[in-house]
């Protein structure tokens, strides 16, 4: 095969470039002929060499089976080279002398015949006197590609001798004027740097040369003369230039299109001369080496805005900064001194960590840094911010980012290691979009002035399930790594077993009591008691059934199981479903307000609930009742259309439903009665409680407040009272939903109450607010004898680990004074102050803060609201005891602080950020987290 492409495709190539370039006609028209002899012998060589080895190359190539048939079509097929290489030589020739018509003849026969054998012999209506083989195909394809080659050869010889017949036009005269014109293409296309020398063309010269300048002496300085591709060239402008004599390959590049090829005469050197800018006669002289490119490039695109696509979009104007308008001038003192202390007033090092601040605090993509709009903005605001090269790019802000996180961290440990508390630790784990599962770790303390902080400490991958084991190894390595494992508080964290397991490892690592140690997430329990009111004692199931695969006709159905909250979230996704049915909403609510005589009244959409979090379904209904008039409506018009259908395919009710009929709209059973939207009032007033208590425990307890773990037994006890009477008031209801719905919620609620008695922290934080102690505990328990004696016993014990610690003396912190000149007598009675100050150790050992503290009554006490400040001003009266106190009072009733962070989190892993590491991710949110806090200051 790589022969017949040398002879078919190489060989007609070569010749054809060859005849082209022959200026006679009778040469070139000897030529072609030679060319076709030539081309047809190689072939009929070729040819002869194939069907003489096609035994062999059968024996070679194709199973034995096949190859008697095989033997026959290589055969064939082996003739095939010489009428391709007939067609190939016919094709050059042709195309060298500008006769298209003959290979068009070529083809067309070829497709003629070719049709016709194929009708014949091999299709269905093909004369039925043989059976169509693959011989026979093959022979019909020979046949085609000989007769094609031998009409075209027939054709190709008859035209040629009639033009040489023919005296008006002869085959001299005709190649005479082709040479002419390919004469004057190659020069307008080989140009060259011609000179500014005055080129005169003298009518009567029949030997005349272009290429020969008219050089007389005489100075004469006659117009150019404008040859194919040079018009509008001024040469008396270009001394020393000339058109480009040679030309070993074509230009290829797209600025030739706007610039002459020309030559310099004394050199040799080739230049592109301007177009543009030579017929505009400017000044200057535009012309650049043309051993390169790339310089002319840019003079077109910066010069005359056109590119290799065509005419470039108008360019945005350079950025004016505020620098710019001021417009001072350095040769003035004045204004030198302005100038320069504007551009030293930009501090790089500020301007970094101000970024680093930005980025991880607002969740900047990196790769917003690399935005030119952005960079124009800073131009704007300052040139030297980008003159300086302060803006980094999306890998640099990565590594700024980390650096800083480890900078920081130093900072961090040292405010952990000075806390006048214990830390406190909630937890939790969090999977991304990109099931990237994290675990976000938050802790809890007072710093050593006083101040309640509470911000992320880490936010490691999670390798492996989320067992205890696991959870346990993470919690671990950072507490050692921040080093307060021996100050650790309490966990707070959600009633998963995986947490009981974890922090029995953590128990038995660092020697604390689980039990006493674990308290639970007072917004989960919430969480729990409100989903049994709303989906009963089979919550998890039914959420679990929720989530599962399901098509949308039994997802309604298992939601309309569960009555008519079930029924209002049926309707809700039935409107989000259609954008058309929204509008519809919202023009049914206008025509309301209208009628109402609010017109300008806002209308809504409905909210979308979940049925893993309560209170999005107390949303729900909240919204949707506001909205009771025009969803009704809305349904309405559907069960009123499915009606009529019913009645029309059934004559109204005459005849039984067709089987083929439209399916019945899962809307109609769900739509809301009187009695429903009742129902949906009565969980709303029920669940009004939960929200209230679930946003004041949500908080920060930075007053020792709205969040503290004080709080949770007062808030169980009011949210019991309020389910109790829910029972009593639905007690006898017909339909059962609010009737078991209370009950069930109250006995969740009931059971993690008593659980709160397993850590003796909850009660003895309310034991110890001034504003409650025991006498409150006494009468919200006064029913229950016995849980007061075995709550006393507990805070007692609790005490009995603090009661034998030694006195720190940073909890006597001294006086400020007025510095002034001291003497030795000033230093003396300084130093037996201090001894004074000194509690004895035997008054120490026997001394009780707790008893004296309880048996202490202050009138002023019922008023204190910041318990925190309390104890902080008496730790020199109860050292001890104080201490417990702080350590109680900085325990958040919730772990909602990794809810945040996870929050947070899933705003910086987005979609479109699913290539950052956990690591970066947590060095950025930890850096966020210590900023917000006040824990450090990137800035600074």
């Amino acid at each position: 095969m790589t022969l017949a492409e040398v002879i078919n495709e190489g060989l007609p190539r070569a010749a054809w470039s060859t005849i082209a370039t022959r200026p006679a006609g009778p040469a070139r028209l000897s030529l072609a002929y030679a060319l076709l002899l030539a081309q047809m012998f190689l072939g009929f060589i070729l040819a002869i060499v194939l069907v003489s080895t096609s035994q062999s190359f059968t024996d070679i190539f194709v199973p034995e089976f096949a190859r008697a048939k095989s033997i026959t079509y290589v055969r064939i097929s082996s003739f095939s080279t010489f009428s391709s290489a007939v067609e190939a030589a016919i094709a050059a020739a042709s195309r060298a002398l500008d006769q298209p018509d003959v290979p068009l003849l070529l083809s067309s026969v070829k497709f003629a015949v070719n049709i016709v054998l194929d009708l014949l012999l091999i299709s269905t209506f093909h004369v039925r006197t043989e059976d169509p083989t693959v011989e026979m195909q093959a022979g019909i394809q020979l046949t085609c590609n000989m007769a094609a080659a031998l009409l075209s050869v027939l054709y190709f010889v008859f035209k040629n001798a009639s033009c040489r017949q023919d005296p008006g036009i002869t085959t001299e005269n005709t190649y005479s004027k082709m040479a002419q014109t390919t004469r004057g293409e190659m020069l307008s296309s080989n140009l060259s740097s011609a000179p500014s020398t005055t080129f005169s063309v003298p009518e009567s010269s029949p030997d005349f040369d272009p290429l020969e300048p008219d050089v007389d002496g005489t100075g004469d300085t006659s117009p150019s003369i404008d040859y194919a591709g040079y018009e509008g060239i001024d040469w008396n402008r270009l001394a020393g230039f000339s058109i480009r004599k040679h030309r070993k390959r074509a230009r290829t590049g797209w600025v030739w299109e706007h610039g002459f090829d020309i030559e310099n005469t004394d050199s040799g050197h080739r230049y592109w001369l301007c177009k543009l800018c030579h017929r505009k006669k400017t000044t200057i002289t535009h012309m650049y080496d043309a051993a390169s490119t790339s310089q002319a490039n840019s003079h077109m695109e910066e010069v005359h805005h056109v590119c290799k696509g065509g005419p470039m979009l108008p360019q945005r104007k350079k950025q004016r900064t505020l620098l710019d308008m001021v417009d001072l001038d350095t040769h003035q003192p004045k204004d030198q001194a302005l100038m320069n202390a504007f551009i030293s007033s930009f501090d790089p090092l500020r301007f970094q960590h101000l970024l680093i601040r930005w980025v991880a605090c607002d969740n900047i993509p990196f790769h917003k840094l690399e935005s030119p709009y952005f960079r124009d903005l800073l131009a704007y605001a300052n040139s030297a911010i980008v003159d300086s090269g302060s803006v980094p790019t999306h890998s640099t802000i990565r590594d700024w980012i980390v650096r800083s996180f480890n900078r920081h961290k130093g900072v961090v440990t040292e405010l952990l290691r000075r806390s006048l508390s214990r830390i406190n630790v909630s937890f939790d784990a969090w999977s991304s979009r990109k099931f990237m599962s994290l675990l976000g770790l938050t802790v809890h303390f007072l710093d050593d002035e006083g101040n309640f902080r509470t911000f992320l400490l880490g936010l490691p991958r999670i390798e492996g399930r989320h067992c205890g084991e696991n959870l346990a190894d993470r919690v671990s390595e950072i507490l050692h790594e921040y080093g307060f494992e021996d100050r650790v508080g309490y966990f707070v964290t959600d009633n998963a077993e995986s947490n009981d397991t974890c922090l029995e490892d953590l128990g038995r690592e660092l020697g604390f009591k689980k039990q006493h140690r674990r308290l639970r997430c007072c917004g989960h329990i919430i969480n729990l008691v409100a989903r049994s009111i709303l989906f009963g004692t089979d919550a998890d199931a039914f959420e679990e059934d929720c989530q599962a695969d399901k098509e949308i006709q039994d997802e309604v159905k298992l939601w309309r199981s569960k009555g008519p909250i079930g029924k209002l979230h049926n309707t809700v996704h039935w409107v989000e479903r259609s954008g058309q049915r929204i509008e519809r909403l919202h023009k049914l609510q206008s025509i309301e307000n209208t009628a109402l005589g609010l017109e300008d009244k806002t209308t809504y959409d409905v909210v979308m609930d979940n049925a893993t979090r309560w209170n999005s379904s107390e949303a729900m209904m909240e919204r949707a009742y506001t909205l009771r008039n025009a969803l009704d409506s809305l349904v309405q018009a559907e069960v009123t259309e499915w009606s009529q259908y019913v009645a029309r395919r059934t004559q109204n009710g005459a005849k039984p439903m067709p089987k083929k009929c439209r399916k019945k709209p899962t809307i109609v059973d769900d739509r809301m009665a009187a009695e429903d939207w009742s129902v949906i009032a009565e969980y709303l007033a029920i669940l009004k409680p939960l929200k209230i208590a679930t946003k004041r425990l949500e908080g920060r307890p930075r007053e020792g407040r709205f969040g503290a773990i004080w709080e949770v037994l007062l808030t169980m006890e009011w949210l019991l009272k309020h389910l109790e009477e829910a029972k009593l008031q639905h007690e006898r209801d017909e339909e059962p939903y609010l009737r078991i719905g209370c009950n069930l919620g109250w006995m969740k609620l009931d059971q993690y109450y008593a659980l709160t008695e397993d850590s003796p922290a909850y009660l003895a934080s309310l034991v110890l607010h001034p504003a409650f102690r025991w006498s409150t505990v006494e009468s919200q328990w006064s029913d229950h004898p016995d849980w007061l004696t075995r709550g006393r016993t507990a805070v007692q014990e609790l005490w009995e680990e603090y009661r034998s610690l030694p006195i720190e003396q940073d909890t006597i912190p001294e006086q400020p004074t007025v510095s002034r000149m001291t003497t030795d007598l000033d230093d003396f009675m300084a130093s037996i102050r201090k001894l004074g100050a000194q509690p004895a150790p035997s008054v120490c050992s026997v001394r009780d803060e707790y008893a004296e503290w309880v048996a202490s009554t202050d009138p002023g006490d019922c008023l204190v609201d910041d318990p925190i400040q309390y104890w902080l001003l008496r730790r020199r009266q109860y050292p001890r005891l104080s201490r417990m106190a702080i350590d109680l009072f900085s325990i958040p009733a919730m772990s909602s602080e990794p809810e945040r962070i996870f929050s947070l989190a899933g705003q910086m892993v987005t979609a479109q950020r699913g290539r950052l590491k956990a690591d970066l991710i947590g060095a950025a949110q930890c850096l966020s987290s210590w900023e917000k806090s006040g824990a450090i200051q990137i800035s600074k």
